[in-house]
């Protein structure tokens, strides 16, 4: 039987990441556990670390090369990376290890920040190893079953409820972008959104939270979401 591992090692060679590399394959692929916004808690549809590997906690960090596979928690084929202990090995010392100079190693740039992103590259890159920023994410490719998204539409609070008026938030942080040189933010962290705008979700379980983009200007305000499920 075909291994959850062995299907993600079949997409190192597919157009979309040829595309990227030139058309070179990657020798590996790197997979953290969170979401596009960051989010500690996830909702089922962005569980990818838990359907490749079976983890089931909140904080794991996936590398999969082509002969070697590694997270927090061992499941088959995967091979135990300690953290945080005294013979632990960073993500970073896995590749290293197992990757040789001029190799491509992909990620889906959606799953890291910016800041956090530019350094995984640099470190990387300094090993000699090219990073490719793959658009979409290769696990969701032969996740055939993977739960839905399904957005519940957000709620207003109540005065009572936010205690500050969205106004008021509004002009503090458009106090802070000006400090700053610029003419604009843009929000990705769901709880930041909620909180500026007082509003609630129910996208995610047992969190208040609504998947959204926030676009604050000068003048303007722009909240991204989904449509919400009428069913």
């Amino acid at each position: 039987m075909t291994s959850k591992a062995d299907l993600l090692r079949a997409r190192f060679s597919s157009q979309n990441v040829l595309s990227v590399t030139k058309g070179t394959p990657i020798k590996a692929y790197l997979l953290p556990s969170t979401d596009a916004h960051q989010s500690e808690y996830l909702a089922d549809h962005d569980f990818r670390v838990k359907f490749l590997t079976g983890f089931t906690g909140s904080n794991a960090y996936v590398a999969v090369t082509n002969d070697k596979a590694a997270t927090e928690q061992l499941v088959p084929p995967f091979t135990l990376l300690k953290q945080g202990q005294a013979d632990s090995i960073t993500v970073e010392d896995f590749v290293s290890e197992n990757l040789h100079d001029g190799d491509w190693i992909g990620i889906d740039p959606s799953l890291h920040t910016y800041e956090a992103g530019q350094k995984l590259i640099k470190t990387l890159e300094g090993m000699g190893i090219q990073v490719a920023a793959i658009r979409g994410n290769l696990v969701d490719e032969f996740w055939n079953n993977r739960p839905p998204l399904q957005p519940k539409g957000p709620i207003i609070l109540t005065p009572e409820e936010h205690g500050r008026c969205m106004e008021d938030k509004l002009k503090d942080l458009r106090q802070r972008i000006g400090k700053k040189k610029c003419d604009s933010v843009i929000l990705s962290a769901l709880d930041d959104i909620m909180w500026l705008l007082n509003i609630r979700g129910f996208d995610i379980q047992y969190n208040p939270l609504a998947y959204s983009y926030l676009l604050v200007t000068a003048s303007e305000v722009h909240l991204f979401m989904d449509k919400a499920d009428e069913a």
